[in-house]
């Protein structure tokens, strides 16, 4: 028998030593924040320390101040030390990379729709299932969301709102269409803002159409990060199609078909992931 590693095998390793380097990380992270009591009781022994030495006459000041004065000024470098090497790290959104999406867009847009008939298959859509349903992933989303702007994460978290209420029976089908597809529209237009934001040199054109094609390729290549382009195009490719899938159910008062819903709202959680996983926010 081989010993091989098969390039599942090496993909399963790699995700392993990411969860070891993921635990290691929120491990320090919950100790520099069980550090923040001893922030703020420096900051209360700082308010006392500078009241308590305004008390203290000048000629007394001249005489004893130089006393704490190494002391002060030692812990004082080491604390700049310190967070001069916080400001070094970067924002943990950047390291949401997608890869699950990335890997869901791969598999279903690659097998056709008899082998989507296998078990295999069926259960891959299963895990799925269960990652758009997930609130730290529909967290993650919104705050990503929110720094293009906080209006378009307002408008995911009114198609997610929908959406549940939609499963409940509370909610008309063609409402949660609605929704979503009023945040994709939305989610497209932030895209090409962004993109003028980032083009310095003012060369874009007055108007990008979702429906072009080559709009879309010109909008990835503007806001994708180094390396990411191609698959933030095919993502963006993936936002026109459902968009597209969308459009004529939200305009569908009788539309009641409850399984196309949730592999739309799947998508959209996905695709949206995949999307800001790819680009420079």
């Amino acid at each position: 028998m081989s010993n091989k590693k098969t390039e599942k095998d090496k993909l399963i390793e790699l995700i392993n030593k990411d969860d070891d380097l993921i635990h290691g990380v929120t491990s320090k992270l919950d100790e520099l924040n069980n550090s923040v009591i001893h922030l703020d009781s420096r900051l209360e022994s700082n308010k006392a320390l500078k009241k308590a030495a305004s008390y203290v006459p000048d000629d007394r000041a001249d005489e004893l101040f130089p006393k704490i004065f190494s002391q002060y000024i030692n812990n004082h470098e080491e604390f700049v030390g310190t967070y001069s090497n916080l400001l070094s790290i970067n924002p943990f959104y950047r390291f949401n990379d997608g890869s699950a999406s990335t890997l869901h867009s791969v598999i279903t847009n690659t097998i056709d729709n008899e082998e989507k008939q296998d078990q295999w298959f069926i259960d891959f859509e299963s895990v799925f299932d269960d990652l758009a349903e997930g609130n730290l992933q529909i967290e993650a989303i919104k705050s990503n969301l929110s720094r293009i702007n906080p209006y378009i994460a307002e408008l995911f978290n009114k198609a997610i709102k929908t959406y549940r209420k939609t499963k409940l029976k509370l909610m008309g089908y063609d409402l949660s269409a609605i929704r979503m597809r009023d945040f994709v529209d939305k989610f497209w237009g932030e895209l090409v803002d962004l993109a003028r934001e980032k083009n310095i040199e003012g060369k874009m054109k007055k108007r990008y159409g979702f429906k072009v094609e080559n709009d879309r390729k010109a909008i990835s290549k503007s806001v994708s990060l180094a390396g990411r382009d191609k698959f933030c195009c095919i993502h963006l490719d993936q936002l026109y199609d459902l968009q597209q899938d969308l459009s004529p159910l939200a305009k569908n008062p009788n539309f009641d078909d409850f399984l196309l819903l949730q592999k739309l709202y799947k998508d959209m959680v996905l695709i949206s992931n995949a999307i800001l996983s790819c680009i420079d926010i």
